[in-house]
């Protein structure tokens, strides 16, 4: 079972978590109106965002897009990194 080793592992998995957050943007993008139909008005974003919801929604679809593909070019290791480093510290292997 060479595959499953830890660092190709973990590749093939930022390639798929990567994959999975540019499909879920890029949907997000193509039925903003149906998301924004299904959402309304968010009165927290429409009192502090300038320009309302629905720029919100975009904006946000955008950066999924983005952290999706650093993911999946290897690129978001700084963004992932501090996470699973937490939380190896928070959760300790009990493996001796």
């Amino acid at each position: 079972m060479a595959f499953f080793k830890a660092d190709r592992y973990n590749v093939v998995m930022n390639i798929i978590w990567g994959l999975i957050w540019i499909a879920v943007g890029m949907a997000m993008l193509i039925y903003n109106r149906q998301l924004y139909n299904f959402t309304g008005a968010i009165d927290f974003i429409e009192s502090h965002w300038t320009a309302g919801t629905p720029s919100f929604l975009k904006l946000f679809a955008v950066a999924l897009v983005i952290i999706g593909l650093s993911l999946a070019t290897g690129v978001g290791g700084w963004l992932i990194s501090p996470i699973t480093d937490m939380a190896g510290k928070v959760f300790p292997s009990q493996s001796q």
